[in-house]
């Protein structure tokens, strides 16, 4: 699973700078093509408030103002499970999809945020090696979660 030392030197030589160059290059002059004559009102709309939420906090910047608020307000330890008031109050109008990192940093706290990052590196790190060894990592995972819990 490690690269060539061919393909990682070659990357960082000037035939691969050429490459990195071309391709800035190419999304220099793509880029704003895109946005002046193929992206609609909204969509632009949507990016900017990407990068600068509070240009508009009551309209299209909503959700991500909110879902700061809500991980702002969970502190260090949280709210507690099932009390975080964005989540209840519909602060957050799709906190099951799109802003569950939000509720979980506002019941949970820094901690829960931490701990959850964790449990999905260990998965993915995991995920990597089940196709070799064979073992089902889920059922792995949510036995041990069981486990603890019981005890």
């Amino acid at each position: 699973m490690i690269p060539e030392t061919e393909t990682v030197t070659s990357l960082f030589s000037l035939k691969g700078l050429k490459y990195i160059f071309t391709a800035l290059g190419i999304v220099g002059v793509a880029a704003p093509l895109v946005w002046f004559f193929f992206f609609e009102e909204y969509q632009k709309q949507r990016l900017i408030n990407v990068f600068n939420p509070e240009n508009d906090p009551t309209g299209s910047g909503y959700q991500v103002t909110q879902s700061k608020i809500a991980i702002g307000s969970g502190e260090f330890l949280g709210n507690g499970l099932y009390n975080g008031n964005s989540q209840y109050n519909n602060f957050l109008p799709e906190r099951h999809t799109d802003f569950i990192f939000s509720v979980v940093c506002e019941e949970l706290g820094f901690i829960g945020a931490l701990l959850n990052n964790l449990f999905k590196s260990v998965k993915s790190t995991a995920a990597d090696k089940e196709d070799v060894t064979g073992v089902d990592l889920d059922k792995l995972l949510l036995r041990m979660l069981a486990t603890t819990l019981r005890r």
